[in-house]
């Protein structure tokens, strides 16, 4: 009974917050709010959601718009696989890298239906376009499968990068594409996420500063 309460609160939550300036917001948020004390006994699932929530708010469509181009003033309806944190990868191994020259650096893998390109230089990886591969799940795959070939170091230049942290900085890249300025070159800096020592479990605000000095 309680996951069932779970589950209608953060639907109506979601449909609430998404929907904005129409009736259900008024309806969502007063009805999500009675029920958040369920919410909140349940183990480990609300703040899971809310951080799926907050991805929702700033992460592109399936091609690679964000929704506010659509009307939508930035917020997209998720899909269910979403909501439950199903992706493409169930581990690192179906990410199935393949090599694309001889010294072991250029890499490519297949998601959604398109070719990424991976490449290794001496101390990090860079994902191109990775702004628009946005499920927690297959981000983490793709950095265990990325460090399984060549790990990176953290930024005590002893110890590794995990693929949690790496997902952590890929999705703060993947922030900053959707905040910024379509004009802006940090944007276009940040639509490929280039994981190294320096940026390890630093914050889009963190990396920001550090680039500009403000």
């Amino acid at each position: 009974m309680k996951r069932a309460l779970t589950f209608i609160a953060i639907v109506l939550l979601v449909v609430g917050c998404l929907a904005g300036c129409s009736k259900l917001s008024g309806y969502g948020s007063a009805a999500a709010e009675r029920l958040l004390p369920a919410v909140e006994e349940t183990d480990g699932l609300p703040s899971r959601v809310l951080d799926k929530i907050g991805e929702w708010v700033s992460s592109p469509g399936a091609d690679g718009e964000s929704a506010e181009s659509e009307g939508w003033g930035g917020w997209s309806l998720p899909s269910l696989g979403g909501l439950f944190g199903m992706g493409e990868f169930s581990s690192a191994d179906d990410v199935a890298l393949v090599p694309t020259d001889d010294y072991g650096c250029g890499y490519v893998f297949n998601y959604g239906g398109e070719e990424f390109t991976a490449y290794f230089d001496t101390y990090s990886w860079r994902v191109y376009d990775s702004y628009k591969i946005t499920n927690h799940g297959d981000i983490v795959a793709i950095c265990q499968a990325l460090i399984n070939v060549h790990p990176v170091y953290g930024a005590d230049w002893e110890s590794f990068r995990t693929a949690d942290d790496m997902a952590y900085e890929w999705e703060q890249h993947n922030l900053a594409y959707q905040m910024l300025p379509a004009n802006s070159h940090w944007r276009d800096d940040a639509k490929d996420v280039d994981l190294d020592p320096d940026d390890q479990g630093k914050s889009f605000r963190d990396m920001y500063e550090s680039r500009t000095s403000e």
